[in-house]
């Protein structure tokens, strides 16, 4: 299995009566069994850690059955992950406000940051190169 580990950090492993050898670092787990033919048993289970930043990010966990060092047809599973961003902390932004969910959207999405760590300024006027920006990032800040 494979991971981004600057995303995730795996914090537990369980595992099976099946297990026959592990090996885990860089972003990746290894684990081994005797019995090929009990695989459809739980091998290992695994817990992972998140540290969620001001805006959501996604990854993925990739799972492969290899034999022999060659994986198996079929086998490959990727899951992906979305890591929830912090809570909105403007000051300016109060939860029940009309606008505080796509404030909230906004910031965690990294499209709009705010005016400074603590103020988004709901009731500022826009400018033309606030806007712009905006649009450039809801595009995926294209080259």
């Amino acid at each position: 299995m494979n991971y981004d580990e600057t995303l995730l950090e795996l914090e537990d492993v369980r595992y099976g009566d099946m297990l026959h050898s592990q090996a885990a670092g860089d972003g990746s787990l290894t684990v081994g069994y005797a019995d090929a033919a009990a695989r459809n048993g739980v091998v290992a289970e695994l817990t992972f850690r998140y540290v969620p930043a001001k805006v959501r990010q996604t990854t993925s966990l990739t799972l492969e059955v290899r034999q022999d060092g060659a994986t198996l047809p079929e086998t490959n599973e990727t899951l992906e992950l979305t890591i929830p961003a912090l809570p909105i902390a403007f000051e300016d932004v109060k939860p029940g406000a009309w606008y505080y969910d796509a404030v909230e959207e906004m910031a965690q999405t990294g499209r709009m940051i705010g005016v400074s760590e603590t103020r988004f300024a709901p009731q500022m006027n826009l400018t033309r190169g606030q806007l712009a920006t905006i649009l450039y990032r809801m595009e995926g800040s294209p080259m």
